[in-house]
């Protein structure tokens, strides 16, 4: 988390960084206060970050969850639900956790090409997030023809190997300086 967030310090203010909470770092009791040091040590903005949490992180103490999350974003952290489709997704989730987000697993992306079934489930993902004023973004882009219906379909964002390979921060700055 530090790492990223120092990283990010040296961005262009309009970016800001997106970190996968684990299950464990979620569970402990000073969630709040390592983030909250993570910001003042680092200098970056809450509004620069991003936190991604899966929804079976939240579930096995519900409230406890809801209580983390919405002191996160009293600071002015976004959260977004990460693996959106899979595993327990419910869509009570939605309206009572107080996520900005939802990333689609890539697995509905894989088969896109040949199943008209993960299509009409991934354009529903997005008009319900469109519709519950939250940022979608698709993983798994591997095509230009991915590319291509998911703007069609109005998804906000997108990462896949197809916009780019992962890069470490090096080559992330010399992409950001072009």
């Amino acid at each position: 988390l530090e790492t990223a967030c120092n990283q990010a310090d040296g961005w262009p203010d309009d970016l800001f960084v997106s970190v996968n909470l684990s299950p464990v770092e979620f569970k402990k009791g000073n969630v709040v206060a390592r983030i909250q040091h993570a910001l003042v040590k680092t200098g970056i903005q809450p509004t620069r970050l991003e936190l991604e949490i899966t929804e079976s992180t939240m579930l096995e103490d519900a409230e406890s969850s809801l209580e983390v999350m919405c002191d996160l974003k009293a600071l002015g952290i976004r959260i977004t639900m990460d693996d959106f489709g899979t595993g327990y997704s419910s869509l009570n989730n939605l309206r009572t956790f107080p996520f900005d987000g939802l990333k689609i697993d890539r697995s509905f992306l894989s088969r896109l090409e040949e199943s008209d079934e993960d299509k009409a489930i991934v354009q529903g993902m997005v008009s319900l997030g469109r519709a519950l004023s939250l940022t979608v973004t698709a993983e798994g882009i591997e095509t230009s023809a991915h590319l291509q219906w998911l703007r069609a379909v109005a998804c906000h964002e997108g990462q896949g190997y197809y916009l780019s390979r992962p890069l470490d921060a090096d080559a992330f700055a010399a992409l950001v300086a072009q």
